[in-house]
């Protein structure tokens, strides 16, 4: 499965749930995710889709970096069946496991 096939699969999943699923593109901040999650509580998280066998970019792994260090939750998804992982994780961070 693409990356493109991983993304759909991963927002029709979020959907589900009720999460508001935003693409991100911030203009002078490359390397930021790929989406931002906007969850009930005010809670926010940061995935980046992979297609399967990839890695973030140095970059990106910079950008994770300094969004975890200030507090945010970042969660890269590279294959199907690393999704149901994620939700399960994002699902965990909305009811403060």
């Amino acid at each position: 499965m693409v990356e493109k096939g991983i993304e759909n699969k991963f927002i029709k999943e979020c959907k589900k749930k009720g999460w508001w699923v935003v693409k991100v593109g911030i203009l002078g901040e490359d390397g930021m995710p790929d989406r931002m999650l906007i969850l009930p509580g005010g809670l926010v998280a940061w995935v980046e889709l992979k297609a399967p066998g990839e890695k973030p970019r140095k970059l990106q792994v910079y950008q994770h970096k300094k969004l975890r260090n200030v507090g945010h939750k970042v969660y890269v998804v590279s294959c199907k069946e690393a999704i149901s992982g994620a939700i399960k994780q994002i699902k965990e961070y909305v009811n403060g496991i």
